[in-house]
């Protein structure tokens, strides 16, 4: 029985001893078969880790930007992005060419200084006829002489009569495109630049309502020095010309910055008619001579231009 204890005990031993050498040479082998984990390596683990819980938490101050293309990389994302950009607007081009309905009503709602682009409508509706083929337009003109962006507020909902044109209110109208002027050149007196954004923030949220797509329209730059100098205007001292348009400046901006706050379409003739960006001084060929402060023959084409180009119908 002794002898046979010390056998049993010297077979479990040496079986334990095999055991332990198979596994020692299991971990030497992966070891050898898989990289080494360097100290770099496990400390981008811990900051992985240690980002992953701040995303998830909320409380992560700083990401680390992704690691820069290769230049190759970046060339071919390049041309990419510019195949993308030629297709959206061939795409757009040929979408705009193409109307979703043969006839549309076009209002424009302002002051003076849309008032007068209704001696140019067989100009506009050639132009409108070039872009949108085998379509019918019909205009109505909203825009009354020398009223500001709060007469312009008041009587949107109410029957308009003007000159010659006598048309039921607006809304009843439902147009699918109005272009909405700014009243720019109508400042209130006393001047006030915030009462003008405040008041023309209401008239943009009134046409909106209608559903019809809505485009804000800030007209031509004004003369400065020679503002509303000609046989039929105000002709004023410089100094008086040179502050009342900076005034007239100041809706104009205010106009397209309330299109931009409030994501509204708009069509900006005022930037590309200024000659002098110094001070901001419309272009005087655009200005009519008569008056010095109304878009001539050549302002008021240039701003239908203008409107064609940008309008899509919807």
């Amino acid at each position: 029985d002794h002898l046979m204890s010390r056998r049993y005990m010297r077979l479990v031993l040496s079986l334990a001893w095999s055991l332990a050498l198979f596994a020692v040479l299991i971990n030497v082998s992966v070891r050898l078969i898989a990289p080494p984990t360097s100290s770099q390596s496990r400390i981008e683990n811990l900051q992985y880790i240690e980002q992953t819980d701040g995303q998830v938490a909320g409380l992560l101050d700083h990401i680390t930007p992704a690691a820069p293309l290769d230049a190759a990389a970046a060339t071919s994302q390049e041309v990419v992005g510019q195949k993308d950009t030629n297709t959206t607007e061939n795409a757009t081009s040929n979408e705009d060419s193409k109307s979703t309905k043969k006839s549309y009503i076009i209002a424009l709602y302002g002051d003076s200084m849309l008032d007068v682009l209704g001696d140019e409508t067989a100009y506009f509706e050639q132009k409108l006829k070039e872009k949108h083929k085998d379509v019918s337009f019909a205009f109505y003109n909203y825009s009354m002489g020398a009223q500001n962006v709060e007469d312009g507020l008041l009587r949107f909902d109410e029957p308009f009569e003007y000159r010659t044109r006598a048309y039921q209110p607006i809304d009843r109208l439902v147009p699918d495109v109005i272009l909405l002027g700014s009243f720019a050149y109508n400042p209130f007196a006393p001047h006030d630049r915030d009462k003008h954004w405040l008041t023309y923030a209401k008239l943009i949220e009134e046409a909106k309502q209608l559903g019809s797509q809505v485009y804000v329209v800030a007209e031509i730059a004004p003369l400065r020095y020679d503002f509303g100098n000609g046989p039929q205007g105000v002709n004023w001292e410089r100094a008086v010309a040179y502050e009342h348009s900076g005034k007239i400046i100041q809706q104009l901006e205010n106009a397209l910055g309330l299109a931009r706050n409030f994501n509204v379409d708009y069509v900006d003739t005022f930037t590309p008619s200024i000659a002098n960006d110094g001070r901001k001084e419309g272009k005087p060929e655009y200005v009519s001579s008569l008056d010095g402060i109304h878009p001539s023959k050549e302002g008021s084409h240039f701003m239908i231009d203008l409107i064609v180009k940008t309008i899509k119908l919807p």
